[in-house]
């Protein structure tokens, strides 16, 4: 869910923050317009280019255009005009609009046809996020009346160069991506320090509201004398005003930065799978109890093969109410070994999030496990090794195992430099001469199967 609000914040609050700085009239009504048929204008744009052109082409083109807008915005302050306000601030809304939709485009709102809780909840998410945005919005325009014009220039223009560095990285990383320039080493770092400075960008600007805060607060008025009862009373509410909007700041960026710093430092890490279970093969084979599935946990166990490749697979069971073993493995022909964990009667896949209904585990196709070759007696579930073996290419981690040296029959580690090929299985051995007496004659020492023969 909170990525909902991130995404929000990382394109919605910049705007309602950099437009609070802008010399707007005294129509509320216009500026609320402005800004609110700007955001919907860049929707609507957005769902355009999705239709009819390459989202990323268009991408580019908005990044640079808000950096030309921010460029212009400080000469709201000089003109003047109303009417250049309103639609430099319609202009920017729109832009910041398309690029929160491309930011977000990737995470639908709604899971399925049904307006189920995960929706509601996703949706409230970004309801919340424009709705502290707006608050930020409010209160930085109230904060800057009571700021001296150095102060306000200097956070007006640090506000503008983290606005310009953000759309800056975004612009040159599609730049590079596209093949338009090179990718020069330099570039692409200076790009990266943008990109990630922007992720924190939210946090960022809520600390400049909190400093605009506590610096207003030098501009409080003492409390006058009693006596002058109307003057007593003005600057009594005053300072309470000011010490409102101070405390409500510090609370804002407080709710601001802990659901960003939440998805930035915890729900945007992917899930980590369960160490699987280390099993050996007896009789060239695995044989695992079917009732122990009936628990409705996922069980993983991984076979790591002399070559040192680890073979995750899983066993579960795919109806509650009944014994269905289902035996495949911890990987997905699209998204590869990142591996599945379990979530209610979903298998979900780590990669991509993608859920799987339990009752169609084992079937090939899409985000489902690769299906794994298994016999169920009604007992006992038997996967066999050669078959097991079959999916090593499937996984990519190699870990250190010893092994036998089929000449000497010595255990030693599976990084030996001495190895050999033989009917598709690697071998090796404790030395050189090892290697050289078992390619002389392999026969004599294994089987074509890999089973170990009695040395005469």
């Amino acid at each position: 869910m909170s990525i909902f609000f991130y995404h929000t914040s990382l394109a919605i609050l910049p705007l309602f923050f950099v437009l609070s700085f802008a010399r707007f009239g005294a129509n509320k009504l216009a500026i609320a317009l402005s800004i609110m048929l700007g955001i919907l204008c860049g929707f609507i744009c957005f769902n355009a280019f999705f239709s009819i052109a390459n989202i990323d082409n268009a991408k580019m083109f908005f990044e640079i255009f808000n950096i030309i807008l921010l460029l212009l915005l400080p000469l709201t302050n000089i003109f003047k005009r109303e009417y250049f306000t309103l639609w430099l601030s319609f202009l920017l809304s729109l832009s910041y609009a398309f690029i929160y939709r491309v930011i977000s485009m990737d995470f639908a709102i709604f899971s399925g046809d049904l307006l189920d809780s995960f929706s509601l909840s996703n949706l409230f998410m970004v309801c919340f996020g424009f709705v502290l945005s707006g608050f930020v919005f409010l209160l930085m325009r109230s904060l800057l009346k009571n700021l001296a014009k150095p102060v306000k220039i200097i956070i007006y223009a640090l506000t503008l160069i983290l606005l310009i560095a953000q759309s800056l990285g975004a612009f040159l990383l599609s730049l590079m991506q596209e093949g338009i320039i090179q990718t020069y080493t330099t570039l692409l770092s200076f790009s990266a320090k943008l990109i990630y400075m922007s992720e924190f960008l939210p946090i960022i600007l809520s600390i400049l509201c909190v400093l605009c805060a506590l610096i207003s607060l030098k501009a409080m008025p003492a409390l006058k004398n009693y006596s002058d009862i109307i003057a007593y009373r003005q600057s009594k509410a005053m300072r309470y005003k000011m010490l409102r909007e101070c405390a409500f700041s510090v609370i804002l960026a407080g709710v601001i930065s802990a659901i960003v710093l939440f998805y930035l430092l915890i729900a945007s890490k992917p899930p980590k799978i369960s160490e699987p279970i280390i099993v050996e093969p007896q009789n060239g084979a695995f044989i695992f109890d079917a009732k122990s599935l009936m628990d409705n946990d996922l069980h993983r166990y991984a076979y790591i093969t002399d070559s040192g490749r680890k073979i995750r697979f899983l066993l579960l069971n795919r109806f509650k109410d009944k014994l269905a073993p289902v035996a495949v493995y911890d990987a997905c022909a699209i998204c590869g070994d990142m591996g599945y964990i379990k979530k209610g009667d979903d298998l979900i896949c780590i990669s991509c999030n993608v859920r799987i209904f339990l009752p169609s585990v084992g079937k090939p196709g899409g985000c489902n496990p690769i299906p794994l070759d298994y016999s169920f007696d009604g007992q006992n579930i038997r996967i066999n090794l050669d078959e097991l073996e079959k999916g090593a290419n499937f996984f990519s981690e190699v870990v250190e195992k010893m092994v036998l040296d089929p000449v000497s029959r010595e255990l030693i580690s599976n990084n030996s430099k001495f190895n050999y090929l033989y009917y598709g299985r690697v071998y090796y051995f404790k030395n050189a001469q090892n290697q050289a007496n078992f390619e002389a004659n392999a026969s004599q020492f294994v089987e074509i199967n890999g089973t170990l023969k009695d040395l005469k």
